[in-house]
């Protein structure tokens, strides 16, 4: 390889690394600009939750998180049972920021946490998963089959080792794969504890 042809090629491998530098650079600013500050002052990608109180109560709503929404089960009124779920609906958590302030009582025991309540209305697999930043998944609630109805379940606001999650908006994904259908759904959590 002469002088001339080693110059140009030392050229386009400089210009090569400089627009891959360039690229990082700037999908790294684009990242950052997808982390918010919170009232709180905690930085957090997600935004936005629907407030709730400590019954369930909406006290400030984000149309964009818990859907397909339901507010009440729909129940027998002459026989004083719930029918099965005719769609498959999410209520949002409770409550809302969740944390040492809005502890909740599970079989009479105060409890640091929030309630999620989802109804199916078939077979389904469902998985339900808590992210801390897109694609960090920080704890896997289930993944496992359930028959048509309404189900309850707990987060102790903990990642998958138990660990005590810090401050911060949480997003929790709802997956739910029937026969013939995947459904998909999220809402974000905020968790507020006092030190």
């Amino acid at each position: 390889m002469n002088r001339e042809s080693e110059k140009k090629f030392r050229v386009s491998k400089i210009i090569k690394i400089s627009n891959f530098l360039m690229a990082f650079i700037m999908i790294a600013f684009a990242c950052c600009d997808q982390i918010t500050d919170t009232e709180d002052g905690i930085k957090t990608w997600f935004t936005g939750i629907v407030q709730t109180d400590v019954n369930g109560k909406l006290l400030k709503d984000d149309p964009e998180d818990w859907q397909p929404r339901w507010d009440t089960m729909e129940k027998d009124t002459t026989h004083g049972y719930y029918l099965r779920p005719t769609v498959l609906a999410l209520k949002p958590a409770w409550p809302n920021p969740a944390g040492t302030d809005s502890a909740v009582y599970q079989s009479g025991n105060k409890v640091i946490g929030c309630f999620v309540m989802y109804a199916i209305p078939d077979l389904a697999t469902v998985s339900i998963t808590i992210q801390s930043s897109p694609g960090c998944t920080v704890k896997t609630i289930m993944d496992s089959q359930f028959q048509a109805g309404y189900y309850t379940f707990l987060w102790d606001l903990t990642d998958d080792s138990v660990n005590p999650l810090p401050n911060n908006i949480y997003r929790m994904y709802f997956h739910v794969q029937t026969d013939d259908t995947l459904y998909q759904s999220y809402g974000d959590i905020a968790v507020s504890r006092n030190n």
